[in-house]
């Protein structure tokens, strides 16, 4: 399990960079009426991901906990599908450029080798008594933790941070058109 969590620290900046570049900066997707639903794809993404790490840190998922990863890592994949049947839609105009559908299936690709990793090297892991093993001395490189740690707090500040500007954006969209709404109703 320790090459998944290792997977997903590479996985980790390119996902980094797709969300600031490419959702924040550039697209400004939070703010946009016919992303909502794509951007909802993103929070629930830019949730799991750290969350995913977080547990991985935490050590060696088993038993009950293995079966708990597994549903995580199916519902990213659902969630990733959802969000690939979306983008067209809710980028129409806008044009989905090479550079970030390259970040897209590389992260997709490295999301497919952590779950194959994850289920192949971890199936023992399935059987055994619920709970975390610790990994072993030597199983990980030495900087594998402490920037884990980094990553699980930058990806979650990132996925509040983008949360934060989609609902402000909802709050005023929906503020705007309840005063569209009211003038429009006035004699």
């Amino acid at each position: 399990m320790g090459i998944a969590l290792i997977l997903m620290l590479c996985a980790g900046p390119l996902a980094a960079f797709d969300v600031i570049y490419f959702h924040l900066y550039r697209f400004k997707l939070y703010s946009r009426p016919q992303s909502v639903y794509e951007e909802i794809t993103h929070i629930a993404r830019g949730t799991l991901f750290p969350l995913g790490l977080a547990i991985f840190l935490y050590g060696k998922p088993q038993g009950a906990w293995f079966w708990w990863v597994a549903v995580l890592f199916a519902v990213e994949v659902v969630n990733s599908l959802v969000d690939i049947t979306l983008e067209p839609r809710s980028r129409a105009p806008l044009r989905v450029p090479g550079l970030e559908l390259v970040v897209h299936y590389t992260g997709a690709t490295v999301m497919g080798a952590v779950i194959a990793t994850y289920l192949i090297f971890g199936w023992s892991a399935a059987s055994a008594p619920t709970g975390f093993a610790p990994y072993g001395p030597g199983e990980l490189p030495w900087w594998v933790i402490p920037y884990g740690y980094l990553s699980v707090a930058i990806g979650a500040g990132l996925v509040l941070f983008e949360t934060a500007l989609f609902l402000r954006h909802l709050s005023l969209r929906r503020s705007a058109s309840i005063n569209t709404f009211e003038l429009e109703a006035r004699p």
